[in-house]
């Protein structure tokens, strides 16, 4: 933790926390250390001063962008048919390293074809095929701050027509989520906005049957919606999330929410909708019988192999907005 952050943690730590250093310690202090409620408090206070980046630390973040930037400008000149996603992955790491990157602050994504599809699939030795989607997610570190960004490639040729509807819808949810972005406005309002999207374009696409609002509520639209719209990004690649202390017992209104909470300035979020063709996901016999008008189950059928699609930024809420930090890496090769 850097600049205004550290000092504000350590405010924060020491009002209403009790002592937590010092050359003296109080005869109680050890039980208070394991009470439950006293490691809670402290836990949410510290969360609490994490969440705001100051000036130092947003440019480590921006360091971590453009070495993660360089990256991808690495990777995308490797794709090709015959290749391997494990060195689309070296490709893009060494990039970011020759750039200033001082490691990479997660396990970089590579999935191709139907492997695109799963949401944490370690690159590995399956060649790249022509008409695959590609999907990269990575992230570089500089001086302890993160970045974290995700694009969708085709190999060997430009997206196929199926292809580039999908990818045109998620890019629609990414920008309509992305415009919500302000101080005062609700995370969950955020996430609403990515499955309201999604579920509008399926239907109009036809893979999904009826209202956009009925869709989500009965949960089709999280068969192909696997995640939340996104996290905070700091001092980690999941920096401190959580919920409001007088939310926290109250469950969130949408599955998968890293955060429940209202946006402020200094807040920087991944912004990542996506849409996954999962077999197991599909061919299960319950969503097959809760949601059998909701999806056009002959044309999903017809996309075993599709895999997924997701776009991901990091978003710096502003006094009077927000700031995409990540818009140089470009969303197609």
């Amino acid at each position: 933790m850097a600049g205004g952050a550290r000092a504000a943690a350590a405010r924060a730590a020491r009002g209403g926390a009790g002592r937590l250093a010092g050359s003296t310690a109080r005869e109680d202090e050890p039980a208070r250390a394991a009470d439950p409620e006293f490691v809670e408090t402290l836990r949410l206070r510290l969360a609490a001063a994490r969440r705001p980046n100051d000036a130092v630390e947003l440019g480590r973040m921006r360091a971590a962008e453009r070495a993660t930037a360089a990256g991808f400008a690495a990777a995308v000149a490797a794709i090709a048919p015959g290749r391997t996603e494990r060195e689309i992955q070296i490709e893009l790491e060494a990039a970011a390293l020759g750039h200033g990157a001082d490691g990479m602050t997660y396990d970089t994504i590579v999935g191709s074809g139907p492997n695109a599809a799963v949401l944490h699939v370690p690159p590995s030795s399956r060649r790249l095929r022509a008409g695959d989607l590609l999907l990269i997610d990575a992230g570089a570190e500089c001086g302890g701050y993160a970045s974290d960004i995700t694009r969708t490639y085709s190999v060997g040729r430009s997206l196929s027509p199926e292809q580039d509807e999908l990818h045109r819808l998620v890019r629609r949810a990414e920008l309509a989520c992305i415009a919500r972005c302000a101080p005062s406005v609700e995370w969950r309002d955020v996430h609403a906005e990515a499955a309201t999207t999604l579920a509008a374009g399926l239907a109009d696409i036809g893979i999904l049957r009826g209202r956009p609002d009925a869709l989500v509520r009965s949960g089709a639209v999280w068969l192909l919606f696997l995640h939340g719209i996104g996290h905070l990004v700091g001092l980690g690649v999941r920096d401190a999330g959580g919920t409001l202390a007088e939310r926290r017992h109250d469950p969130p209104p949408f599955p998968a929410l890293r955060i429940d909470l209202p946006l402020s300035p200094g807040m920087v979020v991944t912004v990542e909708p996506g849409l996954y063709f999962v077999p197991a996901i599909l061919q299960d016999p319950e969503h097959r019988r809760r949601h059998r008008d909701e999806v056009d189950w002959a044309r999903v059928d017809g996309m075993p192999h599709f895999g997924g699609i997701r776009i991901e930024d990091d978003v710096l809420i502003t006094a009077t907005g927000h700031e995409v930090l990540t818009a140089d890496v470009p969303l197609l090769g």
